[in-house]
């Protein structure tokens, strides 16, 4: 995906990580070659292993690459470690506390080691702490806290040194319906004045589409998609998901299944529901027509536009179908 280099805070050419043991090799990131803009959200996405955390922990300068780099904000990720790290908070799926500590004498901790001004880190702390509803249980000591509002102190930690990048590694694991909306929330709002960059991995799909401007999907170390939201909506790549609401007919499944592969089906009363996936839309009428030949009365046919989690699961298993 071609970008503009002027507004570019993050470029990995090539960057491989491999790790080696006494009977195998394991190419956990595999020549990977991403451009990420200013304001970007991107879903950085794929089943475990696939590389995912490995991936976020090179950029991040956690570990080094066998092969290749990346510039990220300006600076060399091989070079200019510590810059880069200054540039970029992280959200990680566990997230790790003080416990004898309140949340107030953590994020002081956390601000003093990346050099912030103490008033600088008592102003942040006012602000995101009520904006995640913890100003309550400032002074309370984090090993009493719940893993939903360890996760919330986190975020508020990673924001604590203001970073150009902010990555999230499950973001809403451990969060109430209600506070995952909150986050949806929070982070369109860090976003809309182009200003920080966001990225995430998740498995939650369904709120990832809400919110990511991007989808990059990899597995087995590999980059395997990386489209804007806008591309995959407009090109419905994965799947075409047709809807039918028909009259009941012991000849429904055999005439529908040569059409295309049968994804759900359920009787109600005198009418019959079927999800059917097909490769091409100029099968739909000749499939209405067969239909009305034999009898078969369509009370309603509709067209789903492909979602996130159909172009995943499409991309993966193109990929597991191919090796």
């Amino acid at each position: 995906m071609k970008k503009d280099t002027d507004t570019l805070i993050i470029r990995a050419r090539n960057l491989s990580k491999t790790y080696f043991s006494v009977t195998r090799k394991v190419n956990a990131v595999s020549n990977l070659n991403l451009d990420i803009e200013k304001g970007e959200i991107v879903g950085l996405l794929g089943p475990n292993g696939a590389g995912k955390t490995t991936s976020i922990n090179l950029l991040s300068t956690i570990i080094k690459p066998t092969e290749g780099g990346a510039i990220v904000n300006g600076r060399d990720i091989l070079l200019d470690d510590l810059e880069v790290r200054r540039s970029i908070g992280i959200v990680p799926d566990n997230p790790g506390f003080y416990k004898r500590l309140t949340a107030s004498q953590n994020l002081n901790f956390y601000g003093a080691i990346y050099g912030t001004a103490k008033e600088l880190i008592d102003e942040r702390k006012e602000k995101y702490l009520k904006q995640f509803d913890l100003q309550e249980v400032e002074n309370q000591k984090v090993g009493g806290f719940s893993k939903g509002m360890k996760q919330k102190l986190s975020i508020v930690k990673a924001l604590i040194n203001d970073p150009e990048i902010l990555i999230f590694d499950e973001p809403w694991s451990g969060l109430s319906p209600e506070a995952q909306r909150e986050l949806r929330d929070f982070l369109l709002g860090l976003t809309s004045g182009k200003e920080r960059t966001v990225i995430i991995t998740t498995h939650n799909l369904r709120m990832a589409e809400e919110l990511i401007t991007r989808a990059v999907i990899i597995n087995h170390g590999r980059l395997l998609l990386d489209k804007s939201i806008d591309e995959l909506r407009r090109d419905g790549k994965a799947t075409l998901t047709i809807q039918l609401e028909l009259s009941n007919s012991d000849q429904n499944q055999s005439i529908i299944s040569k059409y295309g592969e049968v994804l759900d089906h359920e009787v109600k009363e005198n009418r019959s529901y079927f999800t059917l996936k097909m490769k091409d839309e100029e099968i739909i009428p000749n499939l209405i027509e067969t239909l009305v030949h034999n009898k078969i009365k369509v009370y309603n046919v509709a067209r789903r536009s492909s979602s996130l989690e159909d172009v995943y699961f499409e991309v993966i298993g193109n990929q597991e179908e191919s090796e």
